[in-house]
């Protein structure tokens, strides 16, 4: 019998690839409902290889919490079969140095494009800097008040520590806090660097809070922002096509001209939001569906 390889989940968008399973495998998992000890009450019938389970009724007890803890396992289960389906028909496309090298040009990377990509991977969580940010001065402040209480222990008659002071107000970093939070909202800016001899040519998304298997929190904390070893990055391109910057610039006129002001506000105030958070070529933007590691 041949070695299966495991898969360790750090991030899936469970709800992308129960999109992909549904239409590739006919058939998605919803929820294990434990009944007691490992017995779980199945219904339905199996297709795609995937079981189709009864959902839970009660959400608040004991049973709840054990199917959620199984469905997470079942999608883990799903997406490698769905990986192993988009491959064998030639919808996955392999991302690593030597493509970078000869194939890295916009028609090689057409929009929805899945790619799988093995590289340097950085995560980036804008929502813990916005924290940060806001609590800084009071942390600067904590920080001075250990400095001065260390010196005094060590060094009788010393003038205390030195205060950290980057020249801002609380309502400046506030202002700061805000602007990044709505640039990039709540979500885990994802790098991805497929080649060392090209780094500029990176491929970067946004991943949902929610997706991480261990929490947002727990997953920095455990692997730090930079990603060391076996990883892979599994993703959708977001290519815009090569004349959609006329096409949006032209305005969508209702004859109200209520309605055509108001659009027209929100076309200037979208256009400001692309030109700040979107990226540009030869840096590609992705949907990112899953990242793990192999063994």
């Amino acid at each position: 019998m041949a070695q299966r390889t495991i898969r360790d989940f750090i991030y899936l968008d469970t709800e992308r690839v129960r999109s992909f399973a549904a239409q590739m495998l006919e058939g998605i998992p919803e929820t294990a409902a434990f009944e007691t000890g490992n017995e779980a009450s199945i219904g339905g019938s199996v297709e795609g290889q995937i079981p189709l389970l009864t959902r839970g009724k009660a959400e608040a007890d004991y049973r709840y919490h054990r199917s959620h803890s199984e469905t997470r396992s079942l999608h883990h289960h799903m997406y490698s079969l769905l990986e192993a389906r988009l491959d064998k028909a030639g919808k996955l496309r392999d991302v690593d140095a030597d493509f970078v090298a000869t194939n890295w040009h916009r028609a090689s990377l057409p929009d929805g494009q899945l790619i799988r990509v093995r590289g340097h991977v950085r995560l980036t969580d804008y929502a813990a800097i916005v924290q940060l940010l806001r609590e800084f001065p009071q942390l600067a402040n904590l920080v001075s008040k250990i400095q001065k209480l260390a010196l005094g222990n060590h060094a009788a008659g010393g003038t205390g520590g030195q205060k950290l002071d980057f020249g801002l107000s609380q309502k400046q970093f506030e202002s700061i806090g805000e602007l990044v939070q709505r640039i990039w909202g709540d979500a885990v800016r994802i790098k991805v660097r497929p080649s060392m001899e090209h780094p500029e040519r990176l491929l970067v998304g946004s991943a949902p809070r929610e997706g991480f298997t261990d929490g947002a929190e727990a997953t920095l904390q455990s692997h730090g922002w930079n990603l060391t070893g076996n990883w892979t990055v599994v993703g959708q391109v977001n290519a815009p096509s090569p004349d959609e910057a006329d096409a949006m610039a032209l305005p969508f006129l209702t004859g109200n001209e209520m309605e055509d002001g108001l659009d027209g506000a929100t076309a200037l105030s979208g256009g400001i939001r692309q030109l700040i958070s979107t990226v540009q070529f030869p840096c590609v933007s992705m949907a990112v569906v899953s990242i793990y590691r192999e063994f």
